[in-house]
């Protein structure tokens, strides 16, 4: 670095301006190599000091002096851009990048260290990157506020994350960096925004960052605008005439509206369910597309069909409290074996597995309360001392009661009473253990006798070598809860399924996978085998079982 005394250079309008000790100006190009008593003070690319009385320094804020002095730096970038640093006691020996236009770039850049052009160059370099990063992360920052969001990288998923209020996206690395460029115009590099490492989980009860395991959690539950509301206790006229016509027990409908009021205000699960069954038109679609999911938004997933149960996917089920299934055509007894099965596990075990596309399958807290809306048929099978099913018969057609106007009017009536709803929701004195119970009903006496023939479908099944059946019936999730050093494999079973004979280990573990509890084979031979004379009692050499009979018709006995 080259020092000069009583030397002072400027860079305006392409020249150079040196002024001497003896205050004369020179004014030359560029380029111009300057001499100066004899000594070469080169160009603009150089590291050059003056001092001079009351002359104005080039950092953007003017004319600095320390007791008459000013001191600056003046380095040569590129790009046209040039560094100037003032030791002046207003400037406290600040560093400003400016460009060619003498705009401010940068500044503050530490000095200490510095005593080469390249040192220089890099710690500007190295700043404007700073610089970048901080308008990207700034960028990305103010989105996050304006959108009310919240970015980590999931361990569980192992994908980026953004929370809004309404919903979850998961991202590969790739497609999160596309997305706040598409978003905010950030074009993100690796280190530009410091993205912490989560898991997380679906928690109504928690806070919205909480330690679970061990494990700093997000919690993926947002509130919906209706569901903290003032409580109030009056029942809005024309919900509660809509709830009316859907009821025709008046002591059923306090249950339901107990059940939802716990939901509401619990926020937990009830480990049961209700449904709606009857004629077409009498409002059960209007209770849950405009009520339920009016007060829950996003925490409610409604209208759900066959589809949905038979995909090996079910994110629909991910950060749900209320789920609606709407006319689920199971029209087999083995199909609403299934349908049962699947709601039951959903009804009661305290975590769910969600299976979404292109995500890692994750553990999630359950929270899930079903409703299932159904017009002619049930999609259920209903046994006796049966503890997760209410069933409602609708027969009261809307459009044929006084009350009701078509054409969307009584329905957008309806709509505006929601809020007014949820807060007669917030004030219901809620029993809890009434919440979590089911009560008889005539068409659920109905469905328990119907679901009494159960044992002709599994004879025929065992005659018919149908495995499918109860591969239907979720044998493999039943299988799966056997102690591992006492559990046969899924090869073994069916293949002693098909052949003659049956062990009674293997017939225990399918009739109890149909009927979704341990069955013993006192039972099973009683309801079954000794009813149906579907096999003979008989020993293998090793195990007691059935030897079992030529196909035929059960339905005929």
């Amino acid at each position: 670095m080259s020092i000069l005394d009583n030397i002072v250079i400027h860079k305006k309008h392409n020249s150079i301006i040196a002024k001497t000790g003896g205050g004369n100006n020179v004014y030359l190009p560029k380029d111009t190599t300057i001499t100066i008593r004899g000594r070469a003070i080169g160009t603009l690319e150089d590291v050059n000091f003056g001092r001079i009385q009351e002359q104005p320094c080039d950092c953007p804020s003017g004319i600095h002096s320390d007791g008459g002095i000013n001191h600056a730096h003046i380095v040569e970038l590129s790009g046209g851009e040039y560094a100037v640093k003032c030791s002046g006691s207003k400037c406290e020996g600040a560093l400003y990048v400016m460009d060619k236009e003498q705009q401010l770039v940068s500044k503050d850049i530490p000095f200490d260290d510095i005593s080469k052009l390249e040192d220089l160059k890099d710690a500007v370099k190295e700043q404007k990157k700073d610089i970048k990063r901080r308008a990207i992360a700034k960028k990305v920052d103010d989105w996050l506020v304006d959108n009310s969001a919240h970015v980590w990288f999931d361990e569980d998923t192992e994908k980026y994350c953004i929370k809004r209020t309404t919903h979850i996206n998961y991202f590969s690395k790739n497609s999160f960096m596309q997305f706040f460029l598409s978003s905010c115009g950030a074009k993100l590099t690796g280190g530009d925004i410091k993205i912490d490492t989560m898991r997380s989980d679906y928690r109504p009860d928690k806070d919205e960052f909480f330690i679970q395991d061990g494990h700093k959690t997000i919690n993926t539950f947002t509130q919906a605008p209706l569901m903290s509301v003032e409580p109030r206790y009056e029942m809005p006229k024309h919900i509660g005439m809509l709830l009316d016509n859907l009821f025709k027990d008046k002591k059923q409908m306090q249950q339901f509206l107990n059940w939802l009021a716990f939901i509401y205000q619990k926020r937990e699960r009830t480990q049961t369910a209700w449904v709606f069954a009857g004629k077409p038109g009498t409002g059960k679609g209007v209770l849950v597309d405009y009520i339920i999911k009016g007060i829950w938004k996003h925490n409610a997933v409604c209208n759900l069909t066959d589809s949905h149960l038979e995909s090996a996917f079910n994110p629909y089920m991910q950060d749900k409290m209320i789920v609606h299934f709407n006319e689920i055509s199971a029209d087999t007894k083995k199909s609403r074996v299934s349908v049962k099965n699947r709601l039951k596990t959903w009804l009661t075990d305290e975590t769910i597995f969600i299976n979404s596309k292109g995500i890692k399958e994750v553990e999630r807290s359950n929270y899930c309360n079903i409703i299932m809306n159904s017009n002619e048929h049930i999609p259920i099978d209903i046994e006796t001392g049966d503890r997760r099913f209410n069933v409602v018969r609708t027969d009261n057609v809307l459009i044929k009661q006084d009350w009701f106007t078509g054409g969307g009017v009584t329905v957008g009536y309806i709509m505006s009473e929601v809020e007014d709803f949820a807060a007669y929701l917030a004030g219901y004195d809620v029993d809890e253990k009434l919440a979590h119970s089911v009560v008889m009903s005539e068409l659920k006496e109905e469905l328990i006798e119907a679901v009494k023939t159960m044992p002709e479908l599994i004879s025929e099944a065992i005659v018919n070598k149908d495995f499918d059946f109860f591969l239907d019936c979720d044998i493999e999730r039943w299988v799966s809860r056997i102690d591992e050093f006492k559990k046969p494999s899924m090869t073994q079973i069916e293949n002693e399924f098909m052949s003659d004979f049956i062990s009674n280990k293997v017939l225990s573990i399918l009739v109890s996978a149909v009927f979704g509890r341990e069955t013993n084979m006192t039972s099973a031979s009683r309801t079954i085998f000794n009813k149906f004379k579907i096999g003979v009692k008989t020993h293998n050499g090793s195990s007691r079982g059935y030897r079992i009979s030529e196909k035929i018709d059960v339905k005929g006995f």
